[in-house]
Parts: structure tokens; C-alpha cells; sequence
């Protein structure tokens, strides 16, 4: 299956080079979808007595789809068309060596191929799996499991909860510590709502009203307390580290390019950009103007395993 990945994934079919065996309306909508004539694909063999021939019919343009090898989910991409062709199978990767050997034939085109680092257990957890459970042949997820891959993997990001204000400072410190120290349903959701403001006011006073990012001092209502490594996976301990797991970034770009991976902060603090950011013209001036060839002063030693934490789990690494 590596050298699969490295025929059509790592480089491009062109679609000319085997147009005499794709079907005429397949090539068409392979040359609209992709203006280049080429792109990213992938295939299924129908499995024994056709066990994945109704699953792969399921699949549809938009739904993504991962690849798991070595105990890891590595590679994420979204299904752009689908088709049937066991010739071109064949000419791309050959037979399988089961039984009665089978080609890879229901295709797919994929775009917005990016590498992900997503350990087996993270995916036993969430799916409540059994401790050595792997991922084994094709499978299709629904509904809530579909939609925590999307989150664990970070395909979607989702949606911050409205931050509420109640009590002094103090309250909020001693209501913190009971929920830290093993709280009620009740008070942790309490909690939650009274972490946010004193995680800014903590990020103010250290980071001096300006954006971790673009380095540009800005009004309060500007800037927004973001945590570098999401507050869904960390633990208590470090949700707890205001100092270091959090930065102050602004709502004038660098918070959503950061969120969504464009840009991450590499050791020693040397911005990178993902080579997704040339795709969008306005992302591109964004981060010319405001973000090109910065070092982030914001990066110490004991803030590097969250900002590694967000390169390996969020900055877009695409293919």
C-alpha cells in the first residue's frame, strides 16, 4: 500500500494519461473539478462476497476520509467525485494478494489532502473501542462517531461556547480550584464559564494588550484569550497554566489563521505558514502584512509543548 501512496497520493494522476480509460463524463468532471488535469485518488476493492461495495456507494462529495498505518491516523482528505473503473484501477496499483485477487476499482478523487498525527488510542478512546483494537479494512462512521473524528482530527473546528461573567475574582478562583479538585456536573459547567475571563485577565497582565501573533498592541475588544493547544485536550494541569498554554491574539485575522492552521509557531519561535494560506488571495495579504518572517516572542521552552502540540494536531501540512 506505500508504493499506492506514493503513486497517487504523493504525486498526482494526470487525467490525459489514461483518458483512454475513463469514461467521457468521469474525465469531464474530473477536468472541471480540477482545472490542472490532475489530482490526489484513492480506491476500495469490493472485499469478499462485496462486503464494501454499499459502503463506498454511501460516499459522497464533502465527506472526508482518513488513512491509518502504523498505529496512527496519518492523512485526512474530502471526497471530491467517485466512480467505478477496474481498468484504471488495475493500471494504477494492480491486484491485491487475496485468494481470488481484486483491484481497487471504486475511485475516488480527493482534495484538500493534509497529514494529521492522530495515535490509535486517542480513536479507541473516543469510539469506545476495545484496548487493542486497530482500524482494519474499509469503514464508514455516522453521526456522533463521524463527527468526533472530525473534531479529534481537526477537520471542523467547532464552534466556541458564549463566555459568561459571574462573581469577583475571588469567587471565581475558589469556585476553579473545587472544580479542578473533582467538581459536580453542575460545577464544572459553571466553571467552564468562569475560566474564560480570568484566563484573559491573567494573559493581559502578561502579555501587555498586544497580539502574541502580529505583535500589534490593540483595544481590549480585540484581542481574545486563545488557547495554543485546545482546551478540549488538554489536561486540568494545563488548562490550569495560564501563563503557558494560552496567548492573547487578535480578531483582525492572526486569532481564526491560527485556529484554523494556516500559520503555527514553530521551536524558537519562527512563524510558519502552511502552503494551504496561498489558496486564498485575502489569507495571503493578511500574512504579508502583518505576519511574514516574525519571530514570536511569545515562544519559551515551557510553552513549546503546546505550540508542538498545535503544529502536529491543527497547522494544515498539506500534501
Amino acid at each position: 500500500m506505500l508504493q499506492h501512496y506514493e503513486d497517487t497520493i504523493e504525486r498526482l494522476v494526470v487525467f490525459d494519461e489514461h483518458a483512454d480509460l475513463l469514461a467521457p463524463s468521469v474525465l469531464a468532471d474530473l477536468h472541471r473539478l480540477f482545472p490542472d488535469g490532475r489530482a490526489r485518488m484513492w480506491g476500495v476493492v469490493p472485499g469478499k462476497r462485496n462486503v464494501n461495495v454499499g459502503k463506498v456507494a454511501r460516499l459522497r462529495a464533502g465527506d472526508f476520509v482518513l488513512f491509518y498505518g502504523s498505529g496512527r491516523l496519518y492523512l485526512a482528505g474530502t471526497v471530491v467525485l467517485r466512480w467505478h473503473n477496474a481498468a484504471l484501477a488495475k493500471r494504477l496499483w494492480g491486484f491485491d494478494k487475496s485468494d481470488v485477487p481484486q483491484t481497487w476499482e471504486h475511485m475516488y478523487a480527493l482534495t484538500d489532502v493534509r497529514q494529521i498525527d492522530v495515535p490509535i488510542q486517542e480513536v479507541r478512546l473516543l469510539l469506545e473501542w476495545k484496548p487493542k483494537a486497530v482500524v482494519q479494512g474499509f469503514n464508514i462512521y455516522h453521526a456522533q462517531d463521524a463527527e468526533g473524528l472530525r473534531e479529534l482530527c481537526n477537520l471542523a473546528p467547532a464552534e466556541e461556547a458564549p463566555v459568561e461573567v459571574a462573581g469577583s475574582d475571588r469567587d471565581a478562583h475558589e469556585q476553579l480550584t473545587r472544580i479542578f479538585d473533582g467538581p459536580t456536573d453542575g460545577e464544572r459547567a459553571s466553571a467552564i464559564r468562569l475560566e474564560q475571563p480570568q484566563f484573559k485577565k491573567r494573559l493581559n497582565e502578561i502579555g501587555r494588550g498586544s497580539c502574541a501573533l502580529c505583535g500589534r498592541v490593540l483595544p481590549p475588544g480585540l484581542l481574545v484569550g486563545a488557547h495554543i493547544k485546545k482546551r478540549s485536550k488538554c489536561t486540568e494541569d494545563e488548562r490550569r497554566d495560564f501563563d503557558n498554554v494560552g496567548m492573547l491574539a487578535c480578531l483582525l485575522g492572526c486569532d481564526g489563521l491560527f485556529e484554523r492552521g494556516y500559520i503555527a509557531v514553530g521551536r524558537g519561535g519562527e512563524l510558519m505558514v502552511s502552503t494551504k494560506a496561498v489558496e486564498s488571495p485575502e489569507v495571503t495579504a493578511m500574512i504579508q502584512s502583518h505576519l511574514q518572517d516574525r519571530v514570536i516572542a511569545w515562544w519559551t521552552e515551557n510553552r513549546e509543548k503546546y505550540f508542538e502540540w498545535h503544529r502536529t494536531h491543527v497547522f494544515l501540512k498539506m500534501l
